[in-house]
């Protein structure tokens, strides 16, 4: 190439060098113009920026859901969570006994699932705020006042009797907005004042429902002396009578592994053809297999510990009960879509973020306008608001089968 160059006439080759040389002036400016106009250029917004994709995972395994420790206290809302509502913005007011000693930690949990719920739903639900009382009493009333001056449009509170019954005084205020409670008021409540609770004596009247409907006419009751097994054991008798069911014994229990053999000497002379339970897991573990083979048992969730191993419950074999679907239900597709609190959490904590999951999902109802008859397949249970503004929660049949807490298959004759 370089000889054929030689050979051209030497004016030809000056002509070509020159026209050469301002080709690569013309290039030169032509990349500089462009540096310059990108200097001008604006940020790219956010939606034309290329985002990092997080890698799928495995075929067969379920994304890692993120722990959620019961005590960890919440700074600010996570990534895609509601956003938290300014002093005087409106708002759904969230009003716990975190500071009170006896209910910190059932007020914490509660508190943890429904901010899991809220996260959940992102950036397009409503605000909420999340206010601290030091009781259930004077404090609470403050706090209420307080929320109320914020521009609260829903106040979920009362977590004890007490402080749903001091909410059902202040809903009657003619400022008040609408109130969620989370007991049962001992007084009649006012309008726009609705509650939903996680109450045993609930339970032991659908177990009652339940027996019935499965064919028991009598029953004996084994209990404990513990007070809240007899509170279980007085809900059970006063709607299976309303039922027409008769109660044949009453075998009181305490637990003592060595005195359970009675409780087989007893039944064996009855003429019962169920046998209910209102005791602790251990008392109910002990009592169980002294039962005569084929009498039916029930008993509520106050008599498993549904943490256990299969190896602890399996003494439990055949218990027929009714629990939320939170502990009996883990496929339920509520249930799926919430991560669960950090392992070793105490059951009745846990009982309490399922609880707060539902609070928030029920807040979203209470505050849709174009809702008629609220109903929630949540993970406490279906709810269904009765004519008295009760959230009546309809638990799911299970049985325990293998030593593990099963949905009830009634066999098929």
């Amino acid at each position: 190439m370089r000889n054929l160059f030689l050979t051209i006439p030497l004016p030809l080759q000056i002509l070509s060098l020159h026209f050469r040389s301002l080709f690569v002036c013309a290039i030169a400016l032509l990349l500089c113009a462009c540096a310059a106009r990108d200097a001008r250029r604006p940020p790219a917004p956010l939606g034309e920026r290329s985002i990092p994709v997080q890698p799928a995972a495995p075929p067969g395994r379920e994304p890692v859901l993120p722990e959620v420790q019961p005590s960890a206290p919440i700074a600010t809302p996570l990534v895609g969570a509601p956003p938290v509502a300014s002093n005087t913005a409106a708002h759904i007011a969230l009003i716990l006994p975190l500071a009170a000693k006896s209910f910190g930690a059932v007020a914490e949990a509660f508190k943890q699932g429904f901010v899991a719920a809220a996260t959940f739903d992102g950036r397009n639900a409503p605000a909420f705020r999340i206010y601290t009382a030091d009781n259930e009493g004077d404090s609470l009333e403050s706090t209420f006042r307080k929320a109320v001056g914020d521009g609260a449009t829903l106040i979920i509170a009362g977590l004890t009797r007490d402080g749903a019954t001091l909410l059902a005084r202040l809903g009657a205020q003619q400022s008040a907005p609408p109130i969620l409670a989370l007991n049962t008021p001992d007084v009649g409540v006012p309008d726009r004042y609705y509650y939903v609770s996680l109450s045993l004596d609930n339970e032991a009247r659908q177990t009652a429902l339940f027996a019935a409907t499965q064919g028991a006419r009598s029953a004996a009751i084994i209990h404990s002396n513990s007070a809240l097994a007899k509170r279980i054991q007085e809900g059970f008798e006063k709607e299976w009578i309303r039922l027409g069911g008769s109660i044949v014994a009453r075998i009181v229990f305490d637990g003592d592994p060595g005195t359970a053999p009675r409780i087989r000497a007893k039944l064996e002379n009855l003429a019962a053809d169920s046998v209910f339970i209102a005791a602790e897991p251990d008392t109910t573990r002990f009592a169980r297999p002294y039962v005569p083979s084929g009498m039916p048992v029930y008993a509520t969730s106050l008599s498993f510990d549904p943490h256990a191993d299969a190896l602890a419950n399996i003494d439990l074999d055949g218990v027929r009960f009714l629990d939320m679907p939170w502990f009996v239900q883990p496929d339920h597709l509520a249930v799926v879509i919430y991560p669960r609190p950090a392992v070793g959490t105490a059951v009745e904590q846990e009982r309490l973020y399922a609880l707060g999951v539902d609070a928030w999902r029920l807040a979203l109802l209470l505050q849709d306008p174009n809702r008629r008859s609220p109903i929630l397949d949540g993970v406490t249970g279906r709810l269904t608001l009765d004519a008295g503004r009760q959230f009546l929660r309809t638990l799911t049949a299970a049985e325990f089968r293998e030593g593990r807490a099963q949905l009830y298959k009634p066999l098929v004759e």
